[in-house]
């Protein structure tokens, strides 16, 4: 097979998959809460599946198809009305995904899907099973007798609108794709096999879309054009070159139906059945001529353009070409406005592209910093850095945008998660979303897929009382894991939060110091030192080990991924309410905008998310505390003042606060001074990563080159606080 139409399957079909899965556990939930299941969803998930197996049929995955049409089927009965989905049917759907992404696995690795023959059989019978329940079936749910405000959806609205924008757009590139090959493949009869393929693919893609959006007409059309192709590539046309012209008028025809659907109208095409009866006629010599005819006579019968007694186009003596029939019907080109354009990019390419304006940024700076420059009073030069200047900061700008994408997929992952949990620990649990649209840097999204499965399945397992244990102390039966995600100081928050029974600290004590990782001064330690704990190797509460948690391996590695990422994780928790996993991360791990300060002979940098002001110490307003430390007083607000050249063991020109410049960093919205030589400027700044062999440099987020040519350090300002906290520890005498 084509490595290209494997991969983009593959590609495809996982991103089907994933909005199969929560859009199935959102139905689950209607039903546990004995409402009956939204329509559009039951709607979107048989369009889901009808699409999958369309493209799983065209590649000759026969397992694959089988599975899926049989779940189609059952999902039409639903939608039909005909047959109620129970839980017990959304967990067959579900299993019938588990199957799918093997046989995916499998087509991934030997092109094709021979295997599961045993797991094929019996998830068809079950399928088949659920599609033909009981006379006297019990309805899963009760629909509400009140009426009801009939309300906008304007999240189903927006979705559908996307789904439409999505279809014009790729309409538009497939109609151009097919037009070019079929122009190449005029002007090479003899070696056309590659244009006719490319044609063949591009035309079922846009029947199977069409079928999906419910353009009915379009998708006949192009079901007559995709047959004539098809005796194309299987050289049984008897004249070649004429079905190529005839085809090139339809994807005319094509083009002006949907752009008139694109315009507000229903897709419908003008003089469809006169076009499809003279496409039919390049069939004559196609391999089974006894389909065409009838789904021509079933064309014939939606003729809606022929007048009572006249005859229709095929039955007259005179033939019409397809140009005639375009020219009577008033055909015209028509293209569709305001469509999206989206193309799919290689994240390698995209990789390379960042690091290429990264370059970029800093032969900007550094053009910019020479002293050359800089002494230069010619004001078209200077002009032409200023527009350098600007022109590189849209492009960054641009470039990170591009890599930015929202966090609802990787979100609704999470809900197949707690549906297994809670189903294997007997449990009743629900999981709701918050901030899903926030958006991420695709490299930091892709890494934090894991940790959020861990923390979401101890949320469930260790977290979440049973349905009894909830009832015996007043809470509702069923749980409530959260999943939040915000925008705050220039970082990412994720909050995981579940409404359980807390950390139990004596429990988590009492198994630490078994252990041997605490001794008895851990009593005297505050909540969230003690509740860090968690975060130990091999640490874990469960009093046995299961299929789902128990061997104290998860969040440690939860940990050390987030802080891969310069990342943090806070616990916040109440016993007996519930706990909190607070992610905290960097929005992109490319460009940061920061401030360049020196200390000693070093030159530094600091995020400017993080720095509030800064300013020269006033000797009026310093405060000598009850320990020696001296503080300063910056209107009416009192800060702690870390010496940076001590923290990071670097000399500074000046240790006299009364001299001292000052910085205000923020992290925690937790103000303190940071006491530095001098205040450079402020510039973009690529991050470039630390060498593995310098080891945990604690307090330092990675280094750049500034625009002289040198190597500055970028500080971690939460780093930094956590040394200044260590280093005043040791000095307590």
């Amino acid at each position: 097979m084509d490595d290209e139409l494997v991969s983009t399957f593959l590609d495809e079909g996982a991103e089907l998959l994933d909005h199969i899965e929560p859009t199935l556990m959102e139905i689950q939930q209607a039903i546990k809460d004995r409402v009956k299941p939204d329509n559009e969803q039951i709607n979107e998930l048989f369009r889901l599946y009808h699409t999958f197996k369309g493209s799983a049929g065209f590649l000759g995955l026969e397992r694959v198809t089988n599975v899926t049409h049989h779940a189609e089927s059952l999902l039409d009965l639903v939608r039909h009305d005909k047959l109620d989905l129970t839980a017990e049917g959304i967990d067959l759907l579900c299993r019938a995904i588990d199957l799918i992404r093997e046989l995916l696995e499998t087509f991934s690795n030997n092109n094709n899907d021979e295997g599961h023959d045993d797991a094929v059989e019996a998830m068809v019978a079950e399928l088949m099973a659920a599609a033909e329940p009981e006379t006297g079936q019990q309805t899963a749910y009760t629909v509400e007798t009140t009426p009801q405000p009939v309300t906008a959806n304007t999240q189903e609205d927006d979705a559908i609108d996307a789904l439409r924008q999505r279809f014009l757009a790729e309409s538009e590139d497939l109609l151009e794709s097919m037009e070019h090959a079929l122009v190449l493949a005029l002007k090479k009869p003899n070696d056309s096999d590659d244009e006719i393929q490319e044609t063949f693919r591009s035309m079922h893609t846009l029947k199977g879309n069409s079928a999906i959006m419910e353009l009915s007409e379009i998708e006949q059309l192009t079901q007559q054009a995709e047959s004539v192709l098809d005796t194309l590539r299987s050289k049984t046309a008897t004249k070649p070159s004429r079905s190529i012209e005839d085809l090139l008028t339809i994807i005319d025809v094509l083009r002006g139906a949907i752009g008139e659907y694109s315009a507000g109208g229903d897709g419908s095409v003008t003089g469809l059945e006169a076009f499809i009866d003279v496409l039919g006629e390049h069939l004559e010599s196609a391999p089974k001529p006894e389909e065409v005819q009838s789904t021509q006579e079933a064309f014939k019968l939606l003729n809606k353009d022929q007048k009572p007694g006249q005859q229709s186009p095929s039955e007259s003596k005179n033939k019409r070409t397809i140009s005639e029939v375009f020219k009577e019907k008033g055909g015209q080109k028509t293209t569709t406005e305001n469509k999206r354009q989206d193309v799919r990019v290689d994240l390698a390419k995209l990789d390379a592209l960042i690091n290429s304006v990264g370059e970029l940024v800093l032969a900007e700076s550094m053009v910019a910093n020479n002293p050359v420059i800089a002494e230069c009073e010619d004001e078209t030069l200077q002009s032409a850095i200023h527009h350098l200047r600007r022109v590189a900061s849209d492009l960054q700008d641009i470039a990170m945008a591009a890599r930015m994408i929202p966090l609802a997929g990787t979100f609704k992952k999470m809900m197949r998660v707690v549906h297994d949990v809670a189903k294997r620990c007997g449990k009743d649990a629900r999981l709701e979303l918050v901030g899903e649209e926030t958006e991420v840097d695709k490299t930091v999204i892709e890494k934090i897929g894991d940790p959020l499965v861990h923390i979401v399945r101890n949320a469930l397992d260790h977290g979440l009382e049973t349905p009894e244990e909830r009832l015996a102390v007043g809470k509702p039966e069923q749980g409530t894991v959260t999943i939040e995600a915000r925008h705050e100081a220039g970082e990412v928050w994720i909050l995981i939060k579940d409404d359980g029974k807390g950390i139990n600290r004596e429990a988590v004590l009492k198994k630490a110091y078994d252990k041997g990782i605490v001794g008895p001064e851990a009593v005297d330690w505050p909540d969230e030192k003690v509740n860090n704990l968690i975060f130990a190797p091999g640490f874990s509460t469960a009093a046995a080990i299961t299929d789902v948690s128990g061997r104290g391996v998860g969040m440690d590695v939860v940990k050390r991924n987030i802080e891969n990422l310069k990342g943090r994780v806070d616990i916040l928790s109440e016993f007996g309410k519930g706990s909190t996993i607070r992610l905290r991360l960097p929005l992109t791990l490319a460009i940061i905008n920061g401030l360049v300060i020196r200390v000693g002979t070093g030159r530094y940098i600091i995020p400017i998310l993080n720095v509030h002001e800064a300013f020269q110490a006033n000797p009026e307003k310093i405060i000598v505390g009850p320990d020696g430390d001296k503080m300063i007083r910056i209107r009416e607000d009192i800060h702690h003042v870390i010496h940076l050249g001590e923290v990071l063991n670097r000399p500074a020109d000046n240790n006299e606060l009364e001299n001292g410049l000052l910085v205000i960093v923020e992290v925690d919205k937790r103000r303190v001074c940071l006491m530095v030589d001098e205040v450079l400027g402020q510039q973009e700044t690529v991050i470039k990563g630390l060498s593995s062999y310098l080891g945990d440099a604690r307090g330092i987020a990675g280094c750049t080159i500034l625009g002289d040519g040198s190597v500055a350090l970028i500080l971690d300002p939460p780093g930094v606080l956590h040394l200044a906290s260590a280093l005043s520890e040791q000095t307590v005498p």
